[in-house]
């Protein structure tokens, strides 16, 4: 009895148990709250008005009423509960799985020098996945410095450099350096490691280089044309009638960028689209002012069949380079098709110039004869016989006013482009890589063909991923063998793997265990930078003009608590129980107990 009287009533219990809910309910919308101005880049600030707001317009609401996140507790949150659980649950991942690298560096608009670390793992969701691991400010921008940045944001949060299966990096001689690089200090560290240069960085420095080979007058057209209208909007209003006229889109000409991939192939498709309405506009021009020489000299040169030959040939060369460029910027794996994408580009442009005895026309590419093949003159085509694009041809057999010695001169600036190209991508892109050759047999269609019978090739440049290498060929064998399976071949690559991994045997039991493990880690191995590209995208709009003073460490977790949302919308986001626990935030002088 005396035990009894201590014990609450069930009304007591009820109340409690209201209020605890209450209090989670309400944690758990400062955390959404957070969350809010994270995705959409918004300032802290935001948050000294929004809960007042919400309470105001939602006055029937508990929870509005109780919400109480100012910016300073909204940036102890994001910095202490969701990037620091996001970077714990990470990590813990991290120490039992097969990952790979992708690091490159940038400057702010505070010209803060940073390096953005990405981890590409196989995650619990069943998926590959280019996970932003943080974004460090860089002390010392030598290798030394940017390897010891990355190797202590690897111990700190205990992830295992024994993991580490690839390393990826665009390709300036401080990351990719044969000698002296950050690549080579991992290779000391782990010998295995597959190292991989940005395909993208690799493709636009090839087209960058080649474009050098061209007049300058071609690429100065297309600036002094786009530089005419940018800093005016009544030309620009005025350029919109002559669109109109000359039933043209009335798109805006865009700007070149050196920093943008794939923005030449843009701008000059913009301008060959808008070239009726381009002559009509500066005819109009050069009538009304005939004072100003800027608009007659665009005149005469958009009149000079020259220049848009030129431009056409461009279209078409840059349009292959692009296509190429803008798949292997994908997250989802490939790799296994990098060999074969790279062959096939580098054969087309090469029988586009040179004589066929010097090219293989096989359907299987032979890496000796593309790593071997020389540029000398005799081996080039005549220039009346070398491809320039359909556009060109047509221009070429049409009417034109191309003099024949013009004509000779393009042709020959054309073939000095082509040169240059082939020489940047086989100086760039090493075909006789034997890793990347081996790895076109995981494509879905040559796994079910039973060509390849054994894995011990990648395995021997690989020791680590798997001891039981008997094991690992028996499954791989048992599974190009299976008749049943042929169905699948053509499915797409990362669906097919998928239901590859997810197959059971009579016992309800993984039937591919093994391969499974080590097929995962193979579809960890990077293909380009891309995702660090992605980061710095999002670092530009987090620091703003408006918020130029933000510290490194509030981009690192604004970026970390971004990443945490994936596909989804922060007004879908739910909290894991793991960011609710007791804590402490001081805010506006006030210490307010919550849990998170």
């Amino acid at each position: 009895m005396k035990k009894l009287k201590h014990l609450p009533s069930v009304t007591e219990l009820l109340v409690v148990n209201n209020t605890s809910q209450l209090s989670k309910q309400i944690k758990e919308a400062e955390l959404e709250l957070v969350m809010f101005v994270a995705e959409h880049n918004l300032s802290f600030a935001v948050l000294d008005h929004l809960p007042q707001f919400m309470s105001s317009v939602c006055k029937d609401s508990t929870i509005a009423e109780n919400i109480k996140c100012g910016r300073k507790k909204a940036t102890v949150i994001c910095k202490n509960v969701i990037a620091s659980q996001r970077l714990r649950l990470l990590s813990e991942h991290l120490k039992n799985n097969w990952y790979s690298l992708i690091i490159d560096e940038t400057t702010d608009i505070s010209n803060k020098q940073c390096l953005a670390i990405i981890v590409r793992h196989y995650n619990k969701y069943d998926h590959v996945e280019g996970a932003f691991l943080g974004l460090c400010q860089v002390e010392e921008g030598t290798v030394e410095g940017l390897f010891r940045t990355v190797k202590n944001l690897l111990d700190v949060n205990e992830i295992p450099l024994n993991k580490l299966i690839g390393f990826a990096a665009d390709n300036c001689s401080v990351m990719q350096g044969n000698k002296k690089g950050v690549q080579k200090l991992f290779q000391k560290e782990v010998p295995s490691i597959h190292i991989q240069g940005c395909v993208c960085h690799s493709l636009a420095l090839c087209s960058s280089n080649a474009c050098l080979q061209l007049p300058k007058s071609v690429e100065a057209l297309a600036r002094d044309i786009v530089n005419y209208f940018s800093h005016s909007s009544k030309r620009q209003t005025d350029f919109e009638v002559f669109q109109i006229f000359a039933e043209i889109k009335p798109h805006i000409l865009l700007k070149l960028s050196q920093t943008r991939w794939l923005s030449l192939e843009a701008v000059v498709n913009r301008i060959l689209e808008q070239w009726p309405a381009l002559i009509l506009y500066f005819s109009n021009e050069v009538y009304e002012n005939k004072n100003l020489i800027n608009p007659l000299d665009i005149l005469e040169a958009l009149k000079n069949d020259v220049f848009k030959f030129y431009f056409n040939f461009l279209s078409y060369i840059l349009d292959m380079m692009n296509k190429i460029n803008k798949e292997f910027q994908s997250e989802s794996p490939k790799l296994y098709c990098l060999y074969n994408r790279m062959a096939s580009l580098f054969k087309i442009i090469l029988k586009n110039v040179m004589v066929n005895e010097n090219v293989m026309v096989n359907e299987y590419v032979d890496s000796t004869s593309l790593y071997n093949i020389t540029f000398y003159p005799r081996n080039f085509k005549p220039l009346e016989m070398i491809y320039l694009g359909a556009k060109s041809e047509i221009m070429m057999r049409g009417p034109n006013n191309i003099s024949e010695n013009d004509m000779s001169s393009l042709k020959k600036y054309c073939l000095k482009f082509y040169i240059e190209i082939c020489k940047q991508i086989s100086n760039r892109f090493d075909f006789s890589d034997s890793v990347l050759e081996f790895l076109e047999n995981f494509h879905p269609e040559k796994v079910m063909s039973g060509k390849c019978q054994s894995l011990v090739t990648l395995v021997t440049r690989f020791p680590n991923l798997e001891r039981d290498v008997e094991v690992l060929d028996f499954e791989w064998r048992l599974l190009v063998n299976m008749s049943e399976f042929k169905n699948q071949a053509n499915k797409e690559f990362t669906e097919f793997w998928k239901y590859i991994f997810n197959l059971k045997n009579g016992l309800n039991e993984p039937l591919l265990p093994t391969l499974t493990k080590f097929m995962k880690a193979i579809l960890c191995l990077p293909h380009s930078s891309a995702s660090a590209e992605r980061v710095f995208s999002e670092l530009n709009l987090i620091k703003s003009k408006n918020r130029n003073r933000l510290h490194i460490d509030t981009c690192n977790a604004l970026l970390l608590t971004k990443s945490l949302l994936g596909k989804n919308q922060c007004y879908n986001f739910e909290p894991p129980d793991c960011f609710i626990r007791n804590n402490k935030i001081v805010e506006s002088e006030v210490i307010e107990d919550v849990t998170f």
